[in-house]
């Protein structure tokens, strides 16, 4: 790390990255945090790993968010959705996945986001899990793929969608920052239509099951509800209101329908 990753054998370069993996849930963040995952990035980002070694932390990686297997401290998988976010860059910026592999992707990362219900975020004694930003950060990668058409981008919105407000927690980590970009990066596409947006916006804004957003008043998972929503909403808002792309421009309406909404 002192060295910032800079590795002149280019075999010993593939095999420590191979190797970090191994560190992704260790309890220790400066090894986890400030070594796996920032030696990864570094080598992703300077484009000095083989393709078969991005290949082989691509199929790790995906392999580890598609497992049912027990992780009672909750590093690994928020971790390697993390570095998963660095390989979708990677194909995105030279593209070598197959079709099926990249779908293969979107949708273990839709699912694993959609699944989460460890919120916890960060520790002082052990650091960040961060699960729900970390797998947000895979779908703006993916949103963001020239490969990925409409449908695909309809999955990475749902999936976003499905953590925006979740049961009686109040995110105080920036999560719906996180998820807000893939949406607006998916908007700047312009491959969804006003329907597909409409839609979103009605859902968001719907306050059912409760009778009426003054309900929410009443309960600790309604303030939780109305507290993400905001923040989520309000992102979106105000960038689409910064924004000088036209497709980015037409979620603002939407946004603000919601936003007067709340009381």
């Amino acid at each position: 790390r002192a060295a910032e990753f800079a590795i002149a054998d280019n075999q010993r370069r593939n095999l420590f990255a191979r190797e970090l993996l191994n560190c992704l849930g260790d309890p220790d963040p400066d090894l986890r945090d400030g070594v796996a995952y920032e030696g990864l990035a570094a080598l992703l980002r300077a484009k000095s790993l083989s393709e078969d070694t991005i290949q082989y932390l691509r199929a790790q990686l995906v392999g580890t968010l598609a497992s049912n297997e027990i992780d009672p401290d909750g590093f690994t998988k928020p971790f390697a959705a993390l570095v998963l976010s660095e390989v979708a860059r990677a194909d995105r910026i030279t593209p070598l996945f197959t079709e099926a592999e990249r779908s293969e992707l979107l949708s273990v990362s839709t699912a694993y986001l959609s699944a989460i219900r460890d919120y916890r975020g960060f520790d002082e004694q052990v650091g960040w899990r961060h699960g729900v930003a970390h797998a947000a950060d895979i779908l703006m990668q993916l949103s963001l793929h020239p490969q990925l058409n409409a449908d695909d981008l309809r999955q990475v919105i749902a999936a976003a969608e499905s953590q925006v407000t979740p049961d009686g927690h109040f995110y105080v980590y920036g999560e719906g920052r996180r998820l807000a970009r893939p949406v607006l990066f998916t908007a700047s596409r312009g491959l969804l239509g006003e329907e597909d947006w409409s839609a979103f916006f009605n859902r968001l804004g719907d306050p059912a099951p409760l009778e009426n957003w003054g309900e929410a008043y009443r309960s600790q998972a309604g303030l939780a509800r109305m507290h993400n929503l905001r923040a989520f909403v309000s992102f979106i808002y105000l960038n689409a209101t910064a924004s000088s792309n036209e497709n980015v421009q037409a979620l603002r309406e939407g946004a603000l329908g919601v936003l007067v909404k709340l009381p």
